[in-house]
């Protein structure tokens, strides 16, 4: 039997397979999850670690962020992907990252995705 992946294993497993997905290099991934490039070869490497909150908040990012036809991580819990095209939210972006009336979000990135960094970022100037 084979042993369950640590958290930061699963972490950095899923998004290494989403950047393959979408031809982007793990730095990339990394700065758009936590606004800063060097975190997931950190977290890789064993330097570094993130709390409860940044993992389901990486993860929850990296679910609803999931490309369409990539194959999630087998062994690892996908969290439900939220709804990416404004609907059911107040000031929600559209799934290519437009605020109401076609304008792109901050960053050009969706409300979802700001929020997720922002929040990211707090925590981390909190540790």
């Amino acid at each position: 039997m084979s042993a369950i992946p640590s958290l930061r294993e699963q972490l950095v497993t899923v998004a290494d397979v989403y950047g393959k997905a979408i031809k982007r290099r793990r730095g990339t991934i990394s700065a758009q999850i936590f606004n800063r490039g060097s975190r997931l070869d950190e977290l890789a490497a064993g330097s570094s670690d993130v709390g409860t909150v940044k993992f389901e908040m990486a993860m929850q990012w990296l679910s609803d962020h999931w490309p369409e036809g990539a194959v999630w991580p087998e062994g690892v819990a996908r969290p439900t992907p939220q709804p990416q095209d404004g609907a059911g939210v107040v000031g929600g972006a559209g799934a290519d990252g437009s605020a109401h009336g076609g304008e792109p979000a901050a960053g050009g990135r969706s409300d979802h995705a700001n929020s997720v960094s922002e929040t990211l970022q707090t925590e981390g100037a909190a540790s």
